[in-house]
């Protein structure tokens, strides 16, 4: 990262650290909590890990709720949150939930389809949110995503750092919302690294932290028209990728462990749809198209209908999920 970057984000840094001296005021949530976070701007996988702690939690009999701020959404201001339900997993949801995207957001959206039965509460006051899931059934535990500098009380907090991207534990000028010193607080951290990539480094505040390894590793290949998975035989040699994601280089690497060669990649703003000029050059790919899960719910109602949807497994979540869950005593 830029040296302009990582001063552009040092007011935010100032900032978080002043409202942090409040916290002691700040409230409390009506269940348990566990919280993913991380420091740095841009995509970490806090929302993946989000649904395989979840997961976690259905397996071991508890009813989790999930709390986000719906980023890309409308629900923004201190009103009524809005509430989403998946009915089922798989390519049928699609369609259904992608058209409450402009009001949730794409990740809430994703979340709703990946834990069905989950309910989802979306909204920048998270103590709403979980009110209002509390107010139409029950919840054994709240899991924040995103949850790390919101202006709630956390039980458990886990934070998410990149091997790659934040060696050696942020030590580097990269863009933080917060401070490195802001680790002391984490109860937690899963540290996302690659078979290629280089060593965890350490840093002073994260010593007496557990740590976690987290991959991400090839779950399956779809097409997005009617989300039916690719036989092995049946990848394509070469393709395209057109990522809204924060980290597309992460899409390019699972791709390349699966011995599939990114033949271009279109870098769009996060959390954006293709514009009809991309979209036409989309169409025109002379190889397919390769989108991700999140990406699929915000461009399942465009005419990329030929395009393959990447689903990636975060390997070593399910260990991290549970150990946040035993930590709670539930």
């Amino acid at each position: 990262m830029s040296s302009f970057a990582w001063g552009f984000s040092l007011p935010y840094q100032r900032v978080a650290r002043w409202r942090r001296r409040g916290n002691a005021g700040w409230p409390e949530l009506p269940r348990p909590s566990i919280s993913v976070g991380n420091l740095a701007f841009g995509g970490r996988g806090k929302t993946p890990l989000v649904a395989a702690i979840t997961q976690e939690a259905l397996s071991a009999g508890l009813r989790p709720a999930i709390l986000t701020r719906g980023y890309g959404g409308r629900v923004r201001g201190p009103g009524s949150p809005e509430v989403l339900r998946g009915a089922s997993k798989g390519p049928s949801w699609l369609q259904p939930i992608s058209g409450t995207r402009k009001t949730a957001g794409e990740e809430a959206c994703w979340l709703a389809a990946t834990c069905p039965g989950v309910p989802v509460g979306v909204g920048p006051d998270r103590g709403r949110s979980a009110a209002k899931i509390l107010s139409t059934g029950m919840a054994d535990l709240f899991i924040l995503d995103d949850g790390f500098q919101t202006a709630t009380q956390r039980d458990v907090d886990v934070v998410l750092l990149d091997s790659t991207l934040d060696p050696p534990f942020v030590a580097r000028r990269t863009p933080l919302r917060e401070g490195s010193e802001a680790l002391r607080r984490a109860s937690a951290l899963g540290i996302i690294s690659r078979k290629s990539g280089p060593p965890v480094g350490e840093h002073a505040a994260t010593k007496g932290t557990p740590c976690f390894g987290l991959t991400r590793t090839f779950h399956s290949l779809r097409r997005l028209v009617d989300g039916s998975v690719l036989g092995r035989a049946d990848w394509p040699a070469e393709v395209l990728v057109a990522a809204a994601v924060g980290q597309p280089g992460s899409v390019e690497e699972v791709l390349y462990s699966m011995g599939i060669h990114t033949a271009r990649t279109i870098r769009l703003r996060d959390h954006a749809r293709p514009t009809p000029y991309q979209l036409r050059r989309l169409r025109s790919s002379q190889v397919p198209v390769v989108i991700t899960e999140k990406d699929a719910i915000s461009w399942g109602s465009t005419s990329l209908q030929e395009a393959l949807v990447l689903e990636v497994f975060l390997d070593g979540a399910p260990a991290l999920g549970r150990w946040a869950i035993d930590k709670l005593n539930l």
